[in-house]
């Protein structure tokens, strides 16, 4: 994602997720990792500035090197639910490092929309990070996913995009091998090409979500699977943006964020984006409106827990080069 869709990419939310392990494991504290990367300017993103964010990696209980999964947080920033997922990857038997893209940069949350960090930014954070697990003596560079929530899913579909993928190769680390989104921010952003690169994408949504809702979700599913990517989408009935979210609580009507439900950006030659009436996408754009619904759902999260632990299962059972 590029141009002048990155001034959107902050708008929309993402709630954390998680349950109880289903297995008992031995809590450990994580380690602090310092990632040295950089924040792209949402309105010109051709200028860059270096800036220090940090992550949380938690290591399994096994001996030896291990597949690992780097974690996108949502617009309310790192929190407990996302230290709920790392902890449950751990019980799998990967290491798990949440990236904090906000903090460093001196932000709280960028649900409202008072402050912005772009996508693209994420990306460079996410890399970053995948760069210096690849060096890591306990990790396997070859098995490294990234997962991510609303703005941290839509981190996770603009990391598989081929044009920021590149990425990877300025940092000497590997591609992703695979790209686990829930119900990711970026699915209503209709990119000139559709080029994907690395391994496997899975989309987790909320049927009836209506901050990132699952239609466009499922038309680009179509669109990827049609250029031959292995993609698919996971729906649970009946839920709502966050229902892996224990600190979402109850279903409720959150009034003071930002939803771009309605819209749809398309890239033009040149790089930027356009709404589909022609005007330039930006914060004054016609289709955005405000409040969305958020809630937890114990089934569905439960059914994500499984189906994430299977899907990782299959893409981490290959041996190490």
């Amino acid at each position: 994602m590029r141009g002048t869709a990155l001034a959107m990419a902050f708008l929309s939310a993402a709630c954390g997720s998680a349950a109880p392990a289903s297995t008992a494991v031995r809590e450990v504290l994580p380690e602090r990792v310092v990632i040295a990367t950089r924040t792209v300017d949402p309105e010109d993103p051709a200028r860059e500035e270096p800036v220090t964010v940090t992550g949380w990696l938690k290591l399994p209980e096994r001996a030896g090197r291990t597949p690992a999964v780097i974690v996108a947080h949502g617009c309310w920033g790192d929190g407990a639910d996302t230290d709920r997922w790392t902890s449950e990857l751990r019980r799998m038997g990967y290491a798990a490092l949440a990236v904090d893209s906000l903090t460093g940069r001196g932000i709280l949350q960028i649900c409202t929309g008072e402050r912005i960090v772009s996508i693209m930014s994420r990306v460079h954070d996410v890399y970053r990070a995948l760069s210096l697990l690849a060096r890591h003596p306990r990790i396997d560079r070859d098995r490294i996913a990234v997962m991510g929530f609303s703005h941290g899913g839509g981190v996770v579909l603009a990391a598989s995009h081929a044009g920021s993928a590149g990425l990877a190769h300025v940092e000497g680390a590997p591609e992703f091998a695979a790209y686990l989104a829930f119900y990711p921010l970026g699915c209503n952003v209709r990119m000139l090409e559709a080029r994907r690169v690395g391994g496997p994408i899975r989309i987790f949504h909320g049927a009836d979500d209506d901050w990132t809702p699952a239609a466009p979700c499922r038309d680009l599913v179509d669109r990827l699977r049609a250029t031959g990517h292995d993609v698919t989408m996971i729906e649970y009935e009946g839920a709502h943006h966050g229902f892996d979210s224990v600190s979402a609580g109850a279903t409720r009507r959150v009034p003071g964020v930002v939803n771009l439900a309605q819209c749809t950006f398309l890239q033009v030659p040149g790089g930027g984006f356009v709404t589909t009436d022609g005007r330039p996408a930006g914060r004054d754009a016609p289709c955005i409106t405000r409040g969305a619904t958020v809630g937890y759902d114990a089934g569905a999260h439960r059914r994500s827990i499984a189906d994430v632990e299977a899907f990782l299962a299959r893409v981490f059972s290959r041996p190490s080069k």
